[in-house]
């Protein structure tokens, strides 16, 4: 499953908004693809319990509505499944605590480095914190993220197949 977070308030001809006519303001909505689009104000959050994402109005006090921060903290305990955090173009510092915070707990953390970024802010704050274990220009982080998912795999196809 992918999770993409996007503010509420980006422009309705942003390139996220483009890709997706159909996320809606009110909820998280599910492309054919299996791409979550967050559309609330309030805080899309990882559920260790039942394995869901849900929306929740916790913390009230955040500078962004919904937070990347809220979304990857709640990915931030050790889980069995693979974890990957990417923070990509944007202003401000949303979402590098949190990539800290999972990168502190064992997860895959990426940052977009400032080259192929359009505003090199978040990623920014997240490697000048550390929280980046690999800072990638934006055209090799799919290739990178696809290599750690058939990585974490290949045990469990070689135990299936001795």
């Amino acid at each position: 499953m992918w999770t993409i977070i996007s503010h509420p308030d980006s422009p309705p001809g942003s390139s996220i908004n483009r890709r997706s006519p159909s996320a809606s303001p009110a909820t998280a909505s599910r492309s054919s693809r299996g791409v979550w689009l967050a559309g609330s104000k309030d805080h899309l959050i990882y559920d260790d319990e039942d394995g869901f994402l849900r929306y929740t109005p916790h913390p009230r006090e955040t500078a962004y509505r919904p937070s990347v921060d809220v979304l990857f903290a709640s990915l931030a305990e050790p889980h069995r499944a693979l974890r990957i955090g990417v923070l990509l173009t944007g202003m401000g510092r949303d979402g590098a605590e949190g990539l800290l915070a999972m990168r502190n707990s064992g997860a895959l953390t990426i940052a977009q480095d400032a080259a192929s970024c359009v505003v090199y802010g978040m990623p920014k704050a997240a490697v000048e914190i550390n929280a980046a274990a690999e800072v990638l220009p934006l055209n090799a982080i799919g290739a990178r993220i696809r290599n750690a998912v058939l990585t974490s795999l290949q045990p469990n196809v070689q135990a299936a197949h001795p």
